[in-house]
């Protein structure tokens, strides 16, 4: 049984949809987020929580009503509710890291009898230049309606060692695309530093885009458990279930791995397109000091404010 749909061929979708994973638990930023409020759903850098700030900067190159919110039961039933009320959402009944949470959205898209590309996004997220970020995304589109997988890297400002890094190559004849090598797992200081020293190296965003259909074939050659977890999802909605009920089901028995361990780490070939959004995860206070930016011409950040070089690197599928 494999994640992929072997029964019908899915014609490929122009629509773009947004996949924001919202699961996390939050409590780093313990007080200001809790277990039962978590980041995503406070108001850290604006009147908009991290989640409204992730979906607006989104528009218009995604509809809102192509916007889906994948977050846990709990989040959906407690404080975060009215948060999540504007969206359309996906609930997972227990954590399973980011691959299953992927995969589901995946089978989501595809049950229209389409191949859509979809935009994967953390809600955690600050990015100050949103024009240039918006650039790199339809550059990204671009890329993963031609069939690539793409994932976007930021530039690194200091050795941090709580990220995971991706290595590039060379640049690429059109200038905005580069060999990627591997991605690295957070490094100790060292080597971090060693990181900063060799150049070419960024840290890794948790931001893809790719078709359905890519993401779902990647999972069956990688990660045969979930593809498993996946088919029998499957199985069960061709019978009548539906998609909540099959997820309730067999969400449980899905291995809890992140996308980027489970998948990314065993695609290596890749171009890249570099752009600069001015992004800072939203994961540590340290993560939204000045910086500077570097490529493209933005006006200088605020007190809050994080400018990095991004890069959009794509990957061929499987």
């Amino acid at each position: 049984m494999t994640a992929t749909d072997t029964t019908t061929s899915a014609p490929h979708s122009t629509a773009v949809h947004a996949i924001v994973l919202a699961g996390g638990s939050g409590t780093r930023l313990w007080p200001l987020s809790r277990q039962a409020l978590p980041k995503q759903f406070v108001s850290l850098f604006s009147a908009k929580t991290l989640l409204e700030e992730t979906v607006g900067r989104l528009s218009p190159i995604v509809e809102a009503r192509n916007v889906t919110i994948v977050t846990s039961e709990a989040a959906a039933k407690g404080e975060p509710m009215v948060h999540l009320a504007p969206f359309e959402t996906l609930l997972e009944p227990c954590a399973r890291n980011t691959a299953p949470a992927i995969a589901i959205a995946a089978l989501k898209l595809q049950m229209g009898g389409h191949d859509p590309v979809m935009v994967v996004l953390p809600s955690d997220h600050m990015i100050t230049d949103v024009a240039a970020f918006q650039a790199a995304l339809r550059l990204a589109i671009e890329q993963a309606m031609a069939g690539h997988m793409v994932t976007f890297g930021i530039e690194p400002t200091r050795p941090e060692t709580g990220y995971g890094y991706i290595q590039t190559g060379p640049a690429g004849a059109t200038n905005n695309a580069q060999t990627v090598a591997r991605f690295k797992e957070k490094p100790d200081l060292a080597t971090a530093k060693g990181f900063l020293a060799a150049g070419g190296y960024y840290w890794n965003s948790g931001m893809f885009v790719w078709r359905a259909s890519s993401i779902l074939r990647a999972i069956d050659v990688h990660l045969p458990a979930l593809a498993e977890a996946i088919g029998r999802m499957r199985t069960d909605i061709a019978n009548g279930a539906t998609l909540a009920a099959a997820v309730n089901t067999h969400f449980a028995s899905a291995p809890s791995i992140s996308i980027d361990h489970g998948v990314l780490e065993k695609l290596t070939a890749a171009n890249a397109n570099v752009r600069d959004p001015g992004s800072s995860p939203g994961r540590q206070f340290e993560s939204v000091a000045p910086a500077s930016i570097t490529v493209v011409p933005a006006p200088e950040p605020g007190p809050l404010a994080s400018g990095s070089k991004f890069a959009s690197a794509s990957l061929p599928s499987p």
